[in-house]
């Protein structure tokens, strides 16, 4: 009998302990907060959101195959990118048609993404807008792409430990493989500006990318973004996003990547940022997003109101200066290689100029496109055998905008066999 009650007195002891136990697991139950937004090429497919994952996000699969169970057990960028495509209308059945990941190596790695369930349809997996070539998709964590501590390798998308207030960004971009190529993440750097009206300000473009070592360790590394077309549009709703079609303002990056824009109407305006191979077939960096908050700028106490006809805001606007039309352009021919030769252009300077524009046609009157960009007033290009059009422009920055001269005549430039 007294065996009988030890046994008996064990077993409650050990129910009160499994008790008190799942109570506290219960209480103790965590949940992570992060901001998530997706870009490809010059779209914007969701403004920053918030999504919240708990413990029992971290126990489904998704319909994707993500581990579960003990061995999962802390949350991820997939498990927050699947968890937007259920409010999206996505269900463990058709998750594969929202994001489309590859677990062939033991990781998880994004190869499509669709918010309209569309993957394996250009533009969203297979091929990228306007183009037949592959897309990449990669995420960054905090504007960086993480990077594994033990392995020095990238993280796959199912592999970082996601920590409350993260922001992750799931981009697709133009895959330059086998090209040697170099494209970029890109971001400002603030997610958050404010500025006065008729006040300039400074935005600096930054654009992060991947190179390894001789083992083969991924080594991350930060760049500023040159030449890159940043446009800022009216924010109208939580998905207004800025392009070159609905752009109030446009202005270049520089050499040190930082652009100045200035804004005449106080509100509240979304910014991005494109920039285009030397082709004009793709963009080699990704979108980047950040908000500006204008405020209408105060009066001077000391000048406004005193009859003064030289108050702030009475002096004449000057015009912009416009820039000449490039002149005397002049091409010679010589032997590049086998299959190409080298054309050298040059022209008259243009007084006032940041650059020049050198845009190439097989036809006299139509169908030029942008071959080169450069600061001085000459350039080598090498081409095959034909006949080709040449035309160059010059720009520079003013304030807000890119102002453009006039086209040059066209020259005719023959190439003949080597």
């Amino acid at each position: 009998m007294t065996q009988k009650r030890r046994f008996i007195s064990c077993i409650l002891v050990l129910a009160i302990t499994l008790s008190l136990t799942n109570g506290l697991t219960a209480r103790a139950a965590s949940s992570v907060t992060i901001t998530l937004r997706i870009e490809q090429d010059e779209s914007m497919m969701t403004s920053p959101v918030q999504i919240t994952l708990t413990d029992a996000d971290t126990q489904t699969d998704y319909g994707l195959g993500l581990a579960t169970g003990p061995v999962s057990s802390t949350a991820t960028p997939l498990h927050a990118l699947a968890k937007f495509m259920r409010q999206k209308g996505a269900d463990n059945t058709t998750m594969k048609q929202y994001i489309a990941a590859d677990f062939t190596y033991g990781s998880a790695y994004i190869t499509g993404i669709s918010i309209q369930g569309k993957c394996g349809e250009a533009p969203y997996g297979s091929a990228a807008s306007g183009s037949q070539d592959n897309v990449y998709w990669g995420f960054t964590v905090n504007d960086a792409a993480p990077i594994d501590p033990v392995t020095h390798m990238g993280c796959a998308a199912d592999q970082y430990t996601l920590k409350n207030n993260d922001t992750i960004v799931f981009y697709g971009l133009w895959n330059a493989w086998p090209a040697e190529d170099e494209t970029l993440y890109s971001y400002f750097d603030k997610p958050a500006y404010t500025a006065q009206t008729d006040e300039n300000i400074i935005v600096s473009l930054k654009g992060s990318g991947m190179t390894y070592d001789e083992q083969f360790h991924s080594i991350a590394y930060t760049k500023a973004v040159t030449g890159a077309a940043v446009t800022a549009a009216e924010y109208t709703s939580s998905d207004s996003m800025a392009t070159e079609q609905n752009a109030v303002i446009t202005a270049l990056t520089g050499a040190d990547g930082k652009a100045v824009l200035t804004f005449k109407k106080a509100g509240k305006y979304v910014l991005s940022a494109s920039r285009r191979t030397a082709d004009g077939k793709h963009f080699d960096i990704s979108r980047p997003y950040a908000v500006v908050t204008v405020n209408s700028r105060r009066e001077d106490p000391i000048t406004a109101g005193n009859g003064d006809k030289n108050t702030a805001g009475s002096q004449p606007k000057a015009k912009a200066k416009k820039l000449a039309k490039v002149k005397k352009v002049k091409a010679a021919v010589k032997k590049s290689g086998k299959s190409k030769k080298s054309v050298i252009l040059s022209w008259k300077k243009v007084s006032g100029a940041a650059g020049f524009k050198v845009y190439v046609s097989k036809k006299k009157k139509k169908g030029y496109k942008m071959k080169k960009n450069v600061k001085k007033n000459r350039v080598v290009i090498r081409l095959k055998k034909g006949t080709y059009y040449f035309k160059v422009r010059a720009y520079r920055r003013s304030k807000n905008k890119v102002l453009y001269g006039a086209y040059s005549n066209p020259i005719k430039v023959k190439v003949k066999r080597a």
